[in-house]
């Protein structure tokens, strides 16, 4: 009986030396020789993921990876997405990365002033979509209709702010993102005074795009702010060259002509009485800051000095001078 026992325990000893610890050491031993970046689409089998991977050159044996899924009883528990797969990491730690879903996460920064076709650009630079993917969607009325927004598009509703995102999420969820960060930083800050204000969200937004895009100087706004209310109360025209670049965007070439300055769009302040049809850009906290707290001055005009800044005149003929010693 004894003999039985000792000649199980040594089958069982050569077994375990033969069948598990080869399994445990490929298991654990790093089998990807350089960091790889590959994308699980939705909805593939355990068996497809292997295989993928296998292709990709990620691991050597997409069945051995398969079979470790299996034995787990976690094939469901694969979610798809963008990954990123480090070098010299094993057969268990890929398994896992697979597991918890830990996809590569991106980082980037929409700055103050970027309109949609900028952001777009942005994001298809960093790996995410395509510009016209973006922009097809932020264009459509259906498809933002849930989101706040001005009803025609979602200009002016993402926030600038830097963001941190798996490369993997949709136009939906980025915009989303943006979208809920605009509502806690702008409509939750400013919402009592823009109860108290002469102007409607949208017309706060879509006149803060304007100044945002007038100076980056945030001691400007509230002054640049003023020269507009102003001309508003007055029944002027706004006049301002960034309106009428932003209802050409697709056509401009860098330098407004007199030819554009007078081409009729919703856009051009030159052309149209009011604020535009919607804001031409996202502004930032500032420039919404200056439209509810503006300056308290008579100015109606202002130049730039072609040095960042701007003069400001109560007057056009105090104005023309001043054309005539920055723009001449």
């Amino acid at each position: 009986m004894k003999l039985k026992i000792i000649i199980f325990s040594i089958c069982l000893f050569i077994g375990f030396l033969i069948v598990i610890l080869p399994f445990i050491y490929v298991t654990y031993y790093p089998v990807n020789k350089e960091k790889k970046e590959v994308e699980i689409p939705k909805n593939l089998s355990t068996k497809k993921v292997c295989y993928l991977l296998q292709s990709k050159e990620v691991i050597p044996s997409a069945k051995i990876l398969e079979l470790m899924i299996k034995l787990s009883g976690k094939e469901k528990f694969i979610k798809y997405g963008f990954y990123v797969f480090p070098s010299k990491i094993s057969y268990y730690k890929i398994f896992n990365i697979l597991i918890t879903g830990k996809q590569r996460l991106i980082k980037f920064t929409i700055p103050e002033g970027f309109n949609l076709y900028q952001i777009a650009e942005l994001l298809e630079k960093k790996g995410f979509f395509s510009k016209k993917e973006f922009l097809d969607f932020c264009f459509n009325k259906e498809k933002i209709k849930n989101f706040l927004n001005n009803g025609i598009s979602m200009e002016g509703y993402l926030y600038p702010d830097s963001y941190i995102i798996s490369k993997a999420t949709s136009v939906s969820n980025v915009v989303k993102v943006m979208n809920d960060n605009f509502k806690k930083k702008i409509v939750d800050r400013f919402y009592m005074d823009i109860i108290r204000s002469r102007f409607s969200l949208n017309e706060t937004i879509i006149l803060a795009s304007i100044i945002q895009k007038e100076t980056y100087y945030k001691k400007e706004m509230p002054i640049i702010a003023s020269v507009f209310i102003n001309r508003l109360k007055r029944g002027m025209r706004l006049q301002s060259d960034p309106t009428v670049i932003y209802g050409i965007w697709k056509e401009f070439k860098g330098k407004l002509t007199k030819k554009e300055l007078n081409k009729y769009t919703p856009y051009n302040t030159y052309k149209i009485n009011g604020l535009p049809l919607t804001p031409i850009c996202n502004p930032g906290y500032y420039a919404v800051y200056s439209v509810l707290h503006p300056a308290k001055t008579n100015y109606l005009y202002f130049v730039s000095t072609n040095k960042g800044y701007h003069v400001f005149s109560k007057t056009y003929r105090e104005h023309l001078k001043k054309v005539n010693i920055y723009q001449r």
